[in-house]
């Protein structure tokens, strides 16, 4: 069953409508429908609805990605209560649109103050100093956040490496909602379970080329809302890099690695019903045109504990399987 949770409702929104990227075919595959995260209104309240996208089956994968060590990106990320990551990453001279379908799972968080994300990251600036720009949505569950345990929609941002600008959601200017019927910051229900149903959202995000504002939307091309050209210096005028995949904290309650889960809680090699997964990523580059993404690495710090491996066919075009259990045997 569908979880009710009070709507966040939008009174005087924006309802300028940009067109949204044209979008090509992927080389050698075939399009597949958008995911189908819809909103279902029950009284006063709202709940998000991951739909049923996929039945149990397994997908054949291969892995044949080059690592990249960005080790400035981690010593910034890794300042924040010790957070680690399983991702995906592609680089290119100018990027203005990023889109990926992510599985949707409830992973379990050992201590309150931890949290475990999924996500797509829209980056410009310095990887090594203080201006690093980056728009960033996805699920996540954070119980210090929004009280719960429960998968939720979310959005952040910051102008300046995460040190004192930006914020989750709504909870402070920013990010402009335009849509009075999604809530930022529902639960998705239902998630996934192993060897049974699986549930994913789909997210774009890409840039206005009149006015420059970054927009997010889900399922069929849904409009949430922007983040305003004038909140950034570089994103103002596009991205550098676009990033996929988990990110946990780690604060090592107990004086080991914690046992907080990413994605599924199972390690990549369980595949399709058990390990989690994000599946077509796509960008635009300069010529305002979505397609399937082929230059791509992939990083995770400690693979006993989290990783991540991709390949790509023609049905899911480019994706990765990704997640862990955290504390293990090898995972102290």
């Amino acid at each position: 069953m569908a979880a009710q949770i009070p709507g966040l409702l939008c009174s005087g929104c924006d309802t300028h409508r940009p067109p949204p990227p044209r979008r090509d075919r992927p080389r050698s595959s075939r399009s597949v429908g958008g995911l189908g995260l819809r909103l279902k209104m029950e009284g006063d309240g709202g709940v998000l609805s991951a739909e049923r996208r996929w039945w149990l089956g397994m997908i054949p994968l291969v892995c044949g990605c080059a690592m990249v060590l960005m080790v400035a990106f981690w010593e910034v990320c890794g300042g924040y209560g010790g957070a680690t990551h399983a991702i995906a990453c592609t680089g290119a001279q100018e990027v203005y649109a990023a889109k990926a379908t992510i599985n949707v799972w409830d992973p379990s968080i050992q201590v309150v103050n931890e949290f475990s994300l999924s996500q797509i990251w829209i980056l410009s600036g310095s990887f090594e100093g203080p201006d690093l720009n980056s728009i960033e949505a996805g699920w996540q569950v954070s119980p210090e956040l929004y009280g719960d345990s429960r998968p939720r929609l979310f959005t952040y941002w910051t102008t300046d490496s995460y040190q004192a600008t930006g914020c989750y959601n709504l909870l402070c200017s920013g990010f402009v909602q335009t849509n009075s019927r999604i809530a930022i910051g529902a639960a998705i229900s239902p998630a996934s379970s192993v060897s049974e149903n699986q549930y994913d959202i789909t997210i774009l995000i890409w840039k206005d080329p009149k006015l420059g504002n970054w927009w997010m939307s889900f399922g069929d091309n849904t409009l949430v809302g922007y983040w305003p050209a004038e909140l950034f210096k570089h994103l103002a005028n596009h991205a550098t890099m676009v990033e996929w995949g988990g990110e946990v904290v780690n604060t090592r309650a107990n004086g080991e690695h914690t046992s907080t889960q990413m994605g599924s809680g199972h390690f990549v090699d369980d595949g399709f019903g058990k390990a989690s997964y994000f599946r077509n990523l796509e960008i635009v580059g300069a010529d305002n045109s979505l397609s399937s993404v082929h230059d791509m690495s992939t990083l995770a710090e400690n693979t006993n504990c989290y990783n991540i491996k991709s390949s790509y066919n023609n049905l899911w075009g480019t994706y990765f399987y990704y997640g862990g259990p955290g504390n293990n045997p090898q995972c102290r």
